[in-house]
Order: structure tokens, then C-alpha cells, then sequence
């Protein structure tokens, strides 16, 4: 097994059904997520995808934009990738909806901060950085 699949593997055990507790914008979106112990962070500095409902709106960094994904908030997470090209998929159960975050080729278009240490980048061209303290 590889070190992506081993990764999001450990994510998703921290990440599934888990609710989302705030969400923020300060530059970048920030969605933090309860966990046993403490919280999960996910940061998105990329534009990104999110569709309910079927309907699908993509929405840039900056101020506002926020406000659109916030009928997430109290809402679990019910699905969790990371796909080869560095893609970030976090998908919720009230009308299926779903953040899609691409890669960026010229910054880093993602991060995640679990409770237990564990770092996760999404460099520029998708590969990942990967830090556990």
C-alpha cells in the first residue's frame, strides 16, 4: 500500500462522521471538525467545488465565499479521499453535497491538521508533505 492510501486511510478515521464545528475564512477557508480527543483542521487555499442538491458552484478564496458552504456546519462527514493528483474530496450527507478541492500547480491548495499531530500539505503540482509529530 502506498503512503497516500496509508494517509487518507488515517484521516478518514479521524475525519468520518465527525461535525463539522466552525467554519471560517481568514485568507483561507477553514473547516474544523469535532474528534474524540480534539478538533480536526481542514484548510482550503484553492478554489474549490461544492455542490448540493445537484447543484454544483465553484467558489474563489476570498471573503463571503464562506458564508455559501455554512448550511454544512453541525453536519458529518460521511466520505473522504485523496485522489492521485492531489485532489481533496470531503462529502456530507444532507443532499449529498460535497467540497472538491483541485490540486494548484503553482501553490499549495490544501491542508489537513489531525489531533494526534498528523500534517498533511498539498504542494504545488499535488504531491503531498506529510509531517507526524
Amino acid at each position: 500500500m502506498d503512503g497516500q492510501s496509508r494517509i487518507t486511510r488515517q484521516i478518514k478515521k479521524y475525519l468520518e462522521n465527525q461535525v463539522i464545528t466552525s467554519i471560517s475564512w481568514d485568507g483561507a477557508l477553514k473547516i474544523e471538525f469535532s474528534c474524540p480527543s480534539k478538533s480536526l483542521l481542514v484548510c482550503i487555499e484553492n478554489d474549490y467545488l461544492f455542490s448540493a442538491e445537484g447543484k454544483e458552484c465553484h467558489l474563489f478564496q476570498r471573503e463571503g465565499e464562506a458564508e455559501k458552504i455554512r448550511v454544512l456546519k453541525n453536519e458529518a462527514c460521511k466520505a473522504f479521499f485523496i485522489k492521485p493528483d492531489g485532489s481533496l474530496e470531503l462529502g456530507f450527507a444532507p443532499g449529498n453535497s460535497k467540497i472538491i478541492v483541485n490540486s494548484h500547480s503553482d501553490f499549495e491548495a490544501w491542508s489537513i491538521f489531525s489531533p494526534e499531530g498528523l500534517k498533511v500539505i498539498c504542494m504545488p503540482g499535488g504531491e503531498l508533505a506529510i509531517w507526524n509529530e
